[in-house]
């Protein structure tokens, strides 16, 4: 991305092309009429162009906050004595009358209004295309603090309603498995404190996210009878990249409760982190009663339908969510998240 300066010199390359090729041709055009040496003309020609445009960028460099108006009443007519000094300069040998200069001044007077006005127009369009950006900008993170905001709010909704389902059943097992409760309060314990740790952050470490989960499908082994078995693969390599917290977390809920638990036979979960060379995928796999099964379970859609909403606002669009049929049995989902947008939100929250 082209910085501030070379923006800016960008902008003024394009004013000097413009400039030097209105000289040239008004320059033609005063030759045709008066004659004499082309050599003259030019340098006349060049002579106000010039006065014009670097009066202009002075104006801008020293007086950035002027208005438009009031430097054009500035620059005007410094550049047009200037530019007529040239000229006088150039035909004192000749004429060295002031009527002499007269048709020139004309001309010269017409072509820096035409100059200023281009100037003007050009800076006009530039503000203009600022300020739609800023404003852009501006929604941007508005949309991403949103985000933010309803994931903090899902949570304080979703954590008593799976906090209250744990305590009963730790209340069950206490007296009939005690050795099985305090491992379910444990592990309840533990992901309650990091649940409510990384709500506080933007982002949160890999390793962190992924210890949330194994606490939580510990719980929800324990809770089934250990009928559901899990396995969380993290390639080494990405284990220190920060995501926003519970990116994965809807996933691994929708799979042990659309997925395993409505399932007789129950099942495996397999989640995978990995990397490609311009992506990382985040995968979470069941071989439950896979989409087309009848789960007692509500909201999978609804759950889904919000985090390809999250992620796309997060991303800006360079993310993607597919949940497809795995093979044999059960669902895939695969969330992939393009290196080049997560670097930069790591960015914006560095800042």
């Amino acid at each position: 991305m082209l910085n501030a300066n070379a923006i800016l010199s960008n902008r003024w390359s394009a004013s000097v092309f413009i400039t030097s090729g209105l000289c040239l041709v008004i320059s033609i055009f005063t030759y045709s009429i008066w004659g004499t040496s082309y050599i003259g003309h030019l340098i006349v020609s060049f002579g106000y162009g010039y006065s014009n445009l670097g009066l202009s960028w002075l104006s801008y460099w020293l007086f950035p906050n002027w208005s438009e108006t009031f430097r054009g009443f500035v620059v005007v007519p410094l550049a047009l004595a200037l530019g007529t000094l040239n000229c006088y300069v150039i035909l004192i040998d000749k004429d060295p009358s002031l009527s002499a200069l007269k048709p020139t001044f004309l001309l010269g007077l017409t072509f820096t209004l035409i100059c200023i006005y281009y100037l003007h127009n050009r800076e006009q369009k530039h503000q203009a295309k600022q300020a739609l950006e800023e404003a852009r900008r501006k929604q941007a993170e508005q949309e991403k603090l949103l985000v933010l905001s309803e994931l903090q709010q899902l949570q304080s909704q979703i954590e008593p309603h799976f906090l209250f389902n744990t305590l009963a059943n730790i209340d069950a097992l206490i007296g009939m498995e005690p050795e099985k409760a305090q491992s379910m309060l444990r592990h309840l314990t533990i992901l309650l404190r990091g649940s409510l740790e990384v709500t506080r952050e933007r982002l949160v470490p890999l390793h962190r996210e992924s210890d949330l989960i194994s606490n939580y499908l510990t719980i929800q082994q324990i809770r089934l009878g250990g009928a559901m078995t899990f396995d969380i693969r993290v390639d080494p390599d990405i284990q220190g990249i920060h995501l926003p917290p519970f990116l994965i977390q809807p996933l691994v809920e929708n799979a042990v409760v659309h997925g395993i638990e409505p399932h007789t036979e129950r099942g495996h979960i397999e989640i995978n982190f990995s990397q490609s060379e311009e992506e990382y995928t985040f995968s979470v796999s069941d071989n439950g009663i896979g989409l087309s099964g009848e789960s007692s379970g509500k909201g999978n859609g609804i759950a889904i339908k919000n985090i390809r909403a999250r992620i796309d606002k997060l991303f800006d669009g360079k993310a993607s969510l597919r949940v497809s049929e795995n093979t044999p049995q059960g669902v895939v989902s695969c969330l992939s998240v393009s290196k080049s947008a997560l670097n930069s939100l790591i960015e914006e929250d560095n800042k």
